[in-house]
């Protein structure tokens, strides 16, 4: 299942950043890839990670804000989440078209749950985020919880 999950991911970013790299012009959008997440508990995960396939938009309000929607169709509990939020970041480092950035967000999440009842309400994360390119970067959403906190990877790409 993962091989499969990840050549498809891997096409799709190459294709985008294809098409994103023939645009000279930096746009507001791009387009978030996830992922994979890592639990700091491991009383929900049978292995180091867990696959959370999902697909969302960015909008950059300016170079350091920035609202975000997802929707993430498998989480860790096999069920779907969905998310928008707000965001600022800085950049720490810069080298040619290399970044790196950190950040903070909030967001509302609406977190299914397969047997038990939904939950809803308002979650802080960390951000990393670091560009491989000037059209893709590696984002990580940190969230800190008290019994297990969880990180999200994912491929945001400008177009």
């Amino acid at each position: 299942m993962m091989n499969w999950f990840l050549r498809i991911l891997f096409v799709l970013a190459t294709y985008l950043v294809s098409i994103a790299s023939a645009h000279a012009e930096e746009s507001p959008y791009s387009i978030n890839l996830f992922g994979f997440s890592w639990h700091e508990d491991g009383s929900q995960r049978k292995s180091a990670h867990q696959e959370n396939p999902g697909i969302g938009l960015r909008y950059d309000i300016s170079r350091t804000f920035y609202v975000e929607g997802n929707h993430i169709w498998k989480n860790s509990v096999k069920g779907a989440t969905d998310t928008i939020g707000i965001g600022f970041h800085a950049e720490l480092a810069k080298s040619g078209d290399r970044s790196l950035k950190v950040g903070v967000q909030v967001m509302r999440m609406h977190y299914q749950f397969p047997t038990k009842r939904d939950r809803s309400g308002y979650i802080p994360a960390l951000t990393v985020e670091y560009s491989l390119t000037s059209k893709a970067e590696i984002v990580t959403y940190f969230f800190p919880k008290k019994k297990e906190s969880v990180a999200i990877i994912g491929l945001n790409i400008r177009f």
